[in-house]
């Protein structure tokens, strides 16, 4: 019996080895250092050994677990979280795109362009949008005449309409000496994008640039005649050509003069100075009254 007796510790010495705490475990702390008796007495009947470690396990859940788990758990509160979002989602929309009903009262308002009706029935002064355009006949306001060569102040100037070569010598500041005034007709009329060239005579080196009026007038400027308009101009020829500045290619294009009756009015010219009038190219070899007549209506000095 004694030996029973001896032999009886020994076994619980062997029980408490083997559920002693692992070596591992010692590193996470003293959650668990109840003894294994200890641990087997507080447990519940039925469950087993019961552990502290288990207590972790039957907490409530705090923060945003506790949230999470109510609202998986309550329909209610999942269905107002949607409203919400989707009510949030409306107003960014509509702060951002504002509205789109056309009245231009969001932060991109619709824009009417000139001209366009906002209805098709509009009518009034708001239905059409008047826009002055002036006629391509009309006569401009003033001219824009180039003059160049020798002058005292070449370049650009303004002149009043109805001007002369003689007014824009002047607003030229004048002609410097030996300039070629003799080939320019100082009362021709000058005409808006005209160009007045003032050459150069010099009797000792021989050096002679002759004098002449660019005309720059198009299609309707003030003072061309229009094609075919009661004046026996060709249709499809506008404006005049000035007699004593043109050369033969220009000269070719008045009805009824070749290249041979153009060769013939420079030699004149070169010989006798510039037209006084239209009517001198009578005195012309080759220009008779009949041809005199065609040509007229498309001539200039």
């Amino acid at each position: 019996m004694n030996g029973e007796r001896e032999a009886a510790p020994e076994a619980g010495a062997a029980d408490e080895q083997i559920f002693a705490r692992p070596a591992w475990l010692e590193e996470f702390g003293s959650g668990a250092e109840r003894a294994p008796a200890e641990r087997s007495d507080s447990a519940a009947p039925g469950r087993g050994v019961r552990l502290e470690d288990d207590d972790f396990w039957d907490q409530e859940p705090t923060g945003w677990r506790a949230t999470v788990d109510r609202v998986r758990t309550t329909p209610r509160a999942a269905i107002a979280l949607i409203v919400v979002g989707v009510i949030a989602a409306v107003v960014a929309a509509v702060a951002v795109f504002g509205t789109s009903d056309g009245s231009g009262s969001g932060p991109y308002p619709v824009v009417n362009f000139a001209g366009a009706s906002s209805s098709p029935s509009a009518g009034g002064a708001d239905a059409t949008a008047s826009v002055a355009v002036r006629p391509s006949g009309a006569a401009p306001s003033e001219l824009v005449v180039a003059v160049v060569g020798l002058v005292r102040a070449p370049g650009l100037h303004r002149l009043r309409p109805g001007a002369r070569v003689a007014d824009a010598l002047t607003a030229a500041r004048g002609a410097l000496g030996g300039a070629d005034t003799a080939s320019l007709n100082l009362a021709q009329p000058l005409r808006d994008g005209d160009q007045v060239v003032v050459g150069v005579v010099d009797p000792k080196s021989g050096v002679k640039l002759r004098s002449s009026v660019v005309s720059g007038a198009g299609p309707g400027a003030q003072g061309a005649a229009p094609a075919g308009a009661g004046s026996g101009a060709p249709a499809g020829v506008t404006g005049t050509v000035n007699i004593n500045t043109a050369g033969a290619a220009e000269l070719d294009k008045l009805p009824g003069v070749g290249a041979a009756t153009a060769s013939a009015i420079i030699a004149y010219r070169d010989k006798n100075g510039p037209f006084r009038s239209v009517d001198d190219l009578a005195k012309v070899s080759g220009i008779g009254t009949a041809k005199l007549a065609k040509i007229k209506p498309m001539a200039t000095v």
